[in-house]
């Protein structure tokens, strides 16, 4: 595998923790809505065990932000779902964005 020569290390890393996080995010809200034992894993509250984890260990500060900025309605499961993508791409954004920082100050601190 070839890395593209417009494509920095740090861009490359940077989106590979994106995707990443946006697949593994994905994969708990499935795993929490197809697997009936995953609310009583988790010790779930409400209905979407796997939107509750997402938002308890993964996505705990992207909630937050996106929560103030619209209430998560939970009587509603399509709302519900919509306001856990919104979640998933803010934090998938984050994410990426704050391991590009970090990998570019990391590589410019050994070119030097």
């Amino acid at each position: 595998m070839s890395r593209s020569p417009n494509k920095s290390l740090p861009s490359i890393i940077g989106e590979g923790v994106a995707i990443g996080h946006f697949l593994i995010a994905h994969l708990v809200v499935l795993i929490g809505f197809l697997w009936p034992d995953f609310a009583s894993l988790i010790n779930a509250k409400t209905p979407m065990p796997g939107l509750e984890f997402l938002y308890s260990y993964i996505d705990a500060p992207a909630y937050m932000i996106v929560e103030a900025i619209g209430s998560s309605a939970n009587h509603n499961v399509g709302a519900a779902y919509a306001m856990g993508e919104a979640v998933i791409a803010f934090s998938s954004i984050a994410y990426g964005l704050a391991t590009y920082s970090v990998s570019w100050l990391l590589v410019a601190a050994v070119r030097g």
